[in-house]
């Protein structure tokens, strides 16, 4: 039987929680954010501020953890 693990355990090594109030952690596939409009993309990208990022990462895969996903993690 599956069980359901909750995101920040299973993606821990990605992010470390803070102490803020709120936070905001998105793992999007390359390949979908790809898929975005590029004004879309463009508006995503062009947010300037110190505590926002984009990182290219590799996460692995839901279907086989062996594998890697080319992923992209907002914060």
């Amino acid at each position: 039987m599956w069980q359901i693990q909750n995101p920040r355990k299973v993606f821990s090594y990605l992010h470390t929680p803070t102490e803020k109030e709120f936070e905001l952690v998105c793992i999007i596939p390359a390949s979908n954010y790809s898929s975005f409009d590029e004004s879309s993309r463009a508006k995503i990208e062009s947010i300037n501020k110190a505590e926002f990022s984009i990182q290219d990462e590799k996460v692995k895969d839901p279907n086989n953890p062996a594998k890697l996903i080319d992923c992209k993690l907002i914060k």
